[in-house]
């Protein structure tokens, strides 16, 4: 229909680089025993290590002292959104992390906190008018136990709007960071961050924005990236074997068809907001959701101090400090993740591929096991010619192939095969494929062409490239087997494997990643 401004059914456009995110949320006040910037920026290769390469900084400012909560109060309790708290550094700590932050190519993203401030605010005093009223004419208190912070009122002020945008400028401009998550922005008028994002698009084109929101209408509007925030709640009921892996399917399915196409969502097993991974899950099924965390489509959150498997939540309110050794698990945890970041990052498919389930029982808890493909039939750039690479040279001769992934869990207490519906596009299925050992990584390690022991021309090669429980490789003394029924896979309880199946296809030439 002509002249219709309707928005188009679909997201807006996201920050290239988005998709190979992995975003990291520090709290600086519990991330060390100081609680500085410069305690971050002296740690800021660790962190790089683990894989990460966004990093998400909760509030900075000064907060408000009327109605603080606890000892120290919440970082959400804004004073003034020009200032930075004393107690984490001064203005030039702060632009040294970003810079160093930057010097080793991970990015900076503030909180950006535009639904209320603290009660003694310097809006507040300077703009009465700006908030909302009760019906004695006071101003309102945001409620929902926020009895420290004051409701602002987006309707008729477009002086607040102004000045809020103006806020973001100030740090894009002056500290050059990259981005913002903005808290509750369900509760600020939709109309607000439509502006503010061509505001803050006009000044720095790759900049994210984060929505703490699960609303499509951000996704197709104004938001980047917005939170998956029920995953976590199905998964706690697949740990308590209360719900099977039908539940995750079933969840994001129907999320795929609420959502603009295009859409990036943000993928976490815990935050700030949220019972510790380790404590809610309990140890094996953490481990297990790691695995599929890292392989699912959207980006993935860590929280500081889940990488070694903290459990205690630290508190937003009171003194607190990460325990980062104390923990039973936390160099193994550590490994885990980083390993998971690092498969992640040299794996196209699950940074940038399709996503589509598969059907998938197991022999002794049917419901419980998980499968799913990461296609990069659509991922430019990620052909290469045969005989590139380790794997592609198992076809036997010229020709161009592509690198899908296959994710395999069992979430369950029980060791079991899976029989995996798939056909990895053969012209026969017959025979059984092997898989010695395991790879580092796509393309690396050994791997067979399917059907059959033997190389077969032109077949697809599938390798084990990645195991979470069990002996990486060993399949639990079972191989995996490929047959007229699909892919069968031994799998310890509470594990997971990820396959890489490279695939011939056609086409120009080929180009490796």
């Amino acid at each position: 229909m002509g002249g219709s401004n309707v928005a188009a059914w679909q997201s807006v456009e996201s920050p290239a680089w988005l998709r190979d995110a992995i975003i990291y949320e520090i709290f600086p006040r519990v991330f060390s025993k100081g609680g500085t910037f410069a305690e971050i920026t002296a740690r800021l290769p660790e962190l790089k290590d683990l894989g990460v390469n966004c990093i998400w900084l909760m509030p900075i400012h000064k907060i408000g002292l009327d109605g603080r909560k606890g000892i120290l109060g919440s970082p959400y309790s804004i004073y003034d959104y020009y200032s930075i708290d004393p107690s984490y550094g001064s203005p030039q700590d702060f632009r040294t992390l970003v810079d160093s932050a930057h010097g080793l190519g991970l990015r900076v993203i503030m909180d950006f906190v535009a639904n209320h401030t603290s009660n003694d605010s310097v809006l507040t005093r300077l703009h009465p008018e700006w908030f909302c009223r009760d019906e004695n004419g006071r101003i309102r208190r945001a409620g929902f136990g926020w009895d420290d912070v004051s409701q602002l009122n987006y309707h008729c002020n477009p002086g607040l709007e102004d000045y809020m945008t103006g806020v973001a400028r100030h740090w894009i401009q002056d500290y050059d960071v990259d981005g913002f998550r903005c808290d509750v922005a369900a509760l600020v008028p939709v109309e607000f961050w439509v502006k503010f994002r061509r505001e803050i698009k006009g000044i720095k084109p790759d900049a994210l924005l984060l929505a703490e929101s699960h609303e499509p209408i951000h996704n197709q509007l104004a938001f980047d990236l917005t939170y998956e925030e029920w995953l976590p709640g199905v998964l706690e009921g697949v740990a308590r074997g209360t719900q099977g892996a039908d539940s995750i399917r079933g969840l994001l399915v129907q999320q795929e068809r609420e959502f603009p196409p295009g859409s990036l969502r943000l993928r976490y097993l815990e935050n700030h907001d949220q019972a510790r991974a380790m404590a809610r899950f309990g140890r094996e099924p953490a481990r297990a959701f790691a695995l599929l965390l890292f392989t699912l489509d959207g980006v993935p959150l860590l929280y500081n101090g889940q990488e070694v498997g903290a459990t205690e939540r630290p508190s937003i309110f009171d003194p607190f400090t990460i325990d980062w050794e104390g923990t039973p698990d936390a160099h193994t945890t550590r490994d885990l993740y980083r390993s998971l970041a690092h498969l992640r990052a040299g794996f196209p498919a699950l940074r940038r591929g399709g996503l589509s389930f598969i059907d998938a029982t197991g022999d002794r808890v049917p419901g419980a096991v998980l499968a799913f493909i990461r296609d990069a039939q659509d991922i430019p750039g990620t052909r290469y010619e045969a005989g590139a690479r380790d794997g592609a040279a198992a076809h036997g001769g010229p020709g161009f192939a592509r690198s899908d992934a296959i994710v395999v869990l069992n979430l369950s207490g029980v060791a079991q095969n899976a029989l995996i519906s798939v056909n990895l596009g053969t012209k026969e299925s017959r025979g059984t494929g092997a898989i010695p050992e395991t790879g580092a990584g796509p393309g690396a390690g050994s791997g067979v062409a399917i059907p059959g022991n033997r190389v077969v021309e032109g077949a697809p090669v599938l390798r084990e490239v990645f195991r979470v429980g069990g002996v990486a490789g060993a399949c639990g003394g079972h191989p995996v087997k490929y047959g007229p029924h699909g892919l069968t896979v031994y799998l310890d309880p509470w594990s997971g494997v990820v396959f890489e199946v490279i695939k011939p296809c056609r086409g120009g030439p080929g180009v490796v990643e």
